[in-house]
């Protein structure tokens, strides 16, 4: 099965490159492959090679939006110093557009 099976399968198929028909299927495979697994799915997408920022920005997007605040891990949130107006700006763009 070409989604399951190893990355590099998908790569060869597919592509990475900046091209929309690559960058943004690639994601959704990526994507599904590791729905519910945050770390894991935007480690495989910046390891793949090709416009990683794209894809990882997609793959971080809807995992992110499936697994909520939680499914990072707690090494990751405490990178960045500005991680708490980051989250105040999240909760008010959640309170405006978010889910009523």
């Amino acid at each position: 099965n070409l989604l399951f099976g190893p990355i590099e399968n998908i790569q060869n198929k597919i592509g990475t490159g900046c091209l929309a028909t690559e960058s943004v299927i690639f994601a959704i495979a990526v994507i599904l492959r590791n729905k519910n697994h945050f770390k894991e799915a935007l480690l495989e997408a910046v390891n793949s090679g090709g416009d990683t920022d794209t894809i990882a920005s997609i793959v971080g997007g809807f995992i992110g939006w499936t697994t909520g605040y939680s499914g990072i891990p707690d090494e990751w949130k405490t990178i960045l110093p500005q991680t708490n107006f980051l989250l105040d700006i999240s909760d008010i763009f959640y309170k405006q557009f978010g889910q009523k």
